[in-house]
């Protein structure tokens, strides 16, 4: 009897933490849900490369330790990065693609660290791109470092490409 009453109270407790975990999980994907990518129907163009790498994470520009729950892009894991001519797809294994067209895509680099990661000197990759209404960070883990150098050039491509574009319609 004497042990059963600390039994009972560390089950409520970790009850307790494991609901308060999930309500702020459900808080965290519901204050997200309007930011997401394009369809994946919206890429016209043919695969100019393809990348195999972890992804780490989304946060918001201003916010880096804030993790955003954009669907597909809610959980770390193994992915393909793709770059088209005219967006970047994401496939994080088991999730649906996140497609960032290429007129959303602010900047592409290298980081050292993104919220709780913490890597080598410019280990992660990172994608500044505008999700819905906000600029949001996407960080990715790629080893082979000259196909990461690939990727960076692609997307700095596109990027350039997106602003001459735009620079032709405002003229």
């Amino acid at each position: 009897m004497d042990r059963a009453f600390p039994a009972a109270i560390i089950l409520v407790v970790t009850a307790l933490v494991i609901a308060a975990m999930w309500w702020a999980w459900r808080g965290r994907v519901r204050r997200s849900a309007a930011l997401r990518g394009s369809e994946p129907t919206s890429v016209a163009t043919e695969q100019r490369l393809a990348v195999d790498g972890l992804y780490v994470a989304t946060t918001e520009r201003d916010k880096p330790l804030e993790r955003l729950a954009i669907a597909g892009l809610a959980f770390r894991g193994k992915a393909v990065i793709a770059a088209h001519e005219d967006a970047l797809v994401v496939m994080v294994r088991g999730e649906e693609p996140v497609v960032m067209p290429a007129g959303s895509i602010r900047r592409v680099g290298v980081a050292t660290w993104a919220i709780d990661r913490v890597v080598e000197r410019d280990g992660l990759l990172f994608v500044t791109w505008a999700a819905g209404s906000r600029d949001t960070d996407s960080y990715f883990r790629i080893l082979d470092l000259a196909a990461r150098e690939r990727l960076i050039a692609e997307v700095e491509r596109m990027i350039a490409a997106s602003d001459a574009a735009s620079r032709e319609v405002e003229d």
